[in-house]
């Protein structure tokens, strides 16, 4: 049973691990693990697939408990599944878009699948962007649930610019968030990007970095709900995202 939030001490300190996160080198960190639910309803093959990436202290079947995938499948027809254990290891060892690639990228692509969305919550948050950010051709979207978007100081940063779209990356050498934000930056200047939706209570602990990715995204693909950074918030988003349309495949 996945635990309604990760406590801040906890995720504050898996937090710090994501500092490594920027590479695509090979380790000796197992392959990521994953579990495929596949929509057998209608009995036609799929050609959209929704990857599931979990938060702190959740593997990736914490979204079947909370019922994201039962509700997804039955909004959405003809839509397949696989919630990957995208766990803080990978992060650590700088190995997850090297393992998302091989494990669940490049499988997904021989299965002829032709769109792809991740669903990210928390680190899975962020996860999805980096994911996005190196593999951009293969995902069409995001849903991001309370992502975690950086220290304290690249937000603030930010925001003293007056926020994303005036703020000045700096030049050379920085750090894996500095480069995330540089291309996050890059919606705003209309560059082609996969489609982001976001969603988070109004007080989450990230609420600030949260705010500062809404102002480039239409205002239409942000929701929000009364709480903090817990399942009671985000799964009632769920039903408000799938509800408004998202993902939703060339049938509907």
């Amino acid at each position: 049973m996945p635990r309604l939030f990760a406590p801040p001490a906890l995720v504050a300190a898996v937090m710090l691990v994501l500092v490594l996160a920027t590479g695509c080198r090979a380790s000796a960190v197992p392959p990521l693990t994953w579990s495929r639910h596949p929509d057998e309803a209608d009995g036609k093959a799929s050609h959209t697939l929704v990857l599931m990436f979990p938060g702190v202290g959740d593997d990736g079947d914490a979204y079947v408990d909370q019922g994201f995938v039962e509700r997804l499948q039955a909004a959405r027809k003809g839509v397949d599944v696989v919630t990957v254990d995208a766990r803080r290891q990978y992060f650590a060892a700088r190995t997850l878009l090297a393992r998302v690639d091989k494990d669940v990228l490049r499988p997904a692509r021989q299965r002829g699948y032709t769109r792809i969305w991740i669903v990210g919550l928390s680190m899975g948050g962020v996860g999805a962007l980096l994911t996005a950010r190196h593999f951009g051709n293969d995902v069409d979207g995001l849903v991001l649930f309370a992502p975690y978007l950086g220290r304290h100081r690249i937000i603030a940063r930010i925001g003293r610019a007056g926020g994303v779209r005036k703020w000045k990356p700096p030049v050379g050498k920085t750090t894996w968030s500095v480069d995330l934000w540089r291309w996050i930056r890059g919606y705003g200047e209309g560059k082609r990007r996969p489609i982001i939706y976001l969603a988070s209570g109004t007080e989450d602990m990230w609420a600030k970095a949260h705010k500062l990715i809404g102002e480039i995204i239409p205002p239409e693909h942000i929701f929000s709900g009364p709480g903090g950074h817990a399942w009671t918030v985000w799964s009632p988003l769920w039903t408000k995202l799938l509800d408004a349309g998202v993902i939703n495949t060339p049938a509907d």
